[in-house]
C-alpha cells in the first residue's frame, strides 16, 4: 500500500482489481487479436484508481458498478488514442458492412458466412497480387500456401481481366445485369 493513499480508497482497488481483467474482455471481445491486451489492462488499472479516487459513497450506488463504467471508459479511450480512424469512419464502415451483407443475402441469397469466406478470399488475392508486385522473387518461395480455391479464382480473375487488354474494353464490357450473375457465380465457387 502508497504511503499518500488513503486505505479506504487502497482496499477498494484491491477488492475490485479483478474486475479490471473481466470488464477488458468484455470490451474487446470483437477486437483484433494484434490489440495489446496489457496496454489495455493499465489503461483500465488507471480507470480503477481514478473511480475510487471520485467515488461517493453516499450517493448509493454500489462501487462496482460505477467502476466498471469507468473502467469501460478508460479503455474505449486509450484504444481511441491510438486509434488512426475516427470513429465516424469506423461507424461508416460497419454501415457499408451491414449494407453488403444484407444485399447479397437479400440479392443473391448467399449466406453471410458465404459472403465472409468470399471477401477472405478476395483479400487473399489482393494481398498475394500485392506482394508479388514488389516482391523480388525471393518473397515467393517464402510465402505460406495458398488455397487451391484463391488460385482457381486469381486464375479466374486473371484471365478475365487479359480478355479484355485496354481499360474501355474492361469497363464497356461489363453490361448492368453482368456484374449480378458474375457475383453469383463466384458465390457458388465457379
Amino acid at each position: 500500500m502508497s504511503q499518500g493513499l488513503d486505505p479506504k480508497i487502497s482496499e477498494l482497488i484491491e477488492e475490485t482489481l479483478p474486475l479490471v481483467r473481466h470488464v477488458m474482455y468484455q470490451v474487446t471481445a470483437h477486437y483484433p487479436r494484434h490489440v495489446d491486451e496489457e496496454e489495455l489492462l493499465r489503461a483500465g488499472v488507471l480507470g480503477l484508481v481514478e473511480a475510487a479516487h471520485r467515488y461517493q459513497p453516499e450517493k448509493g450506488v454500489p462501487f462496482a458498478p460505477y467502476a466498471a463504467q469507468r473502467i469501460r471508459g478508460a479503455i474505449l479511450d486509450a484504444v481511441r488514442k491510438v486509434d488512426w480512424a475516427p470513429r465516424s469512419l469506423r461507424r461508416a464502415g460497419r454501415t457499408i458492412e451491414a449494407t453488403a451483407e444484407r444485399l447479397a443475402t437479400e440479392e443473391l441469397g448467399i449466406t453471410v458466412s458465404r459472403v465472409s469466406q468470399i471477401r477472405s478470399e478476395a483479400f487473399e488475392i489482393l494481398r498475394h497480387g500485392i506482394t508479388a508486385q514488389y516482391a523480388d522473387g525471393t518473397a515467393a518461395e517464402s510465402e505460406e500456401p495458398v488455397s487451391p480455391t484463391v488460385l482457381r479464382r486469381r486464375g479466374a480473375y486473371a484471365a478475365a481481366i487479359a480478355a479484355h487488354r485496354t481499360w474501355r474494353g474492361r469497363l464497356g464490357a461489363a453490361r448492368p445485369a453482368e456484374p449480378v450473375q458474375r457475383l453469383q457465380r463466384a458465390a457458388a465457387g465457379r
